[in-house]
């Protein structure tokens, strides 16, 4: 069974006085399950998608990562990433530009749906 943990924390805002520390694809399932304040579109469904298949081993954590990130990004959720994500190395980076890949897909779908 592949391991569900992140390599790195992710911390979201749930509200102005509340945080959720996010460190494996449990705990994002959870939270979007739960506490999720975002509209639940299309990169939200990916996400628990995502999520669903990380836990059952179907799929690697970081791809539950990346789609929680992307997800979180377009519904301008406030994010804040642990310290280890001030380095990038070839992982973040990585992630990074995949997420904006998404999202530049997503918005231009959308743009053409109209």
């Amino acid at each position: 069974m592949q391991s569900d943990f992140w390599s790195r924390t992710v911390t979201i805002e749930i509200s102005s006085h509340e945080k959720a520390k996010i460190n494996n694809v449990r705990q994002a399932a959870e939270f979007l399950l739960k506490s999720w304040r975002g509209p639940k579109d299309d990169l939200y469904k990916q996400a628990v998608i995502q999520c669903t298949h990380a836990i059952k081993g179907e799929a690697p954590a970081d791809a539950a990562l990346l789609h929680f990130l992307v997800a979180a990004k377009q519904s301008k959720a406030r994010i804040e990433l642990s310290e280890d994500w001030s380095k990038p190395d070839e992982f973040v980076s990585g992630l990074w530009r995949e997420c904006e890949r998404i999202l530049r897909t997503s918005i231009d779908e959308r743009s053409t749906d109209t």
